[in-house]
């Protein structure tokens, strides 16, 4: 008796679209943690991957969280803020200034209610495929299918 086993590599769409359910779950995790520590969580994505931060004493520092730890993308995945939300920052205990000379992160956040700073669209590429993860106004976080 002969036996195969094929084994199937996620192509770029389902590996895409795995980075996007994965970053969609997070993000109202992290929404979800503004609401129950009372406080801001804001949201970084950089060319490598993504993150949390909590406001603590007037600055972001980054969220000591285990199931908010920061995340790479997998790799050839793209990701960019859309709209006017996002704000551009050097990662916390860098110096603020190298936020205008070499953009690191974006940033958007949620205060201690849910709601975000504004509505943001997330937009993830890899190879000829993209899918695009919303944050309403109210907070909902979705993926239009």
């Amino acid at each position: 008796v002969a036996g195969a086993v094929v084994l199937s590599l996620p192509g770029d769409s389902a590996a895409l679209s795995e980075d996007a359910d994965r970053f969609a779950a997070r993000v109202a995790a992290a929404r979800d943690e503004a609401v129950v520590s009372a406080r801001p969580i804001a949201v970084w994505i950089a060319p490598s991957g993504y993150g949390f931060d909590a406001r603590q004493d007037r600055q972001w520092v980054p969220l000591n969280a285990r199931t908010l730890a920061n995340r790479d993308w997998k790799p050839g995945t793209v990701a960019r803020i859309e709209g006017e939300a996002a704000e551009v920052a050097a990662p916390p205990g860098t110096d603020p200034s190298a936020a205008a000379a070499a953009p690191s992160r974006a940033r958007f956040w949620f205060d201690s209610t849910g709601l975000p700073n504004a509505a943001v669209e997330v937009v993830l590429s890899r190879g000829a495929n993209s899918d695009r993860i919303i944050i309403s106004a109210t907070g909902e976080v979705g993926r239009p299918r």
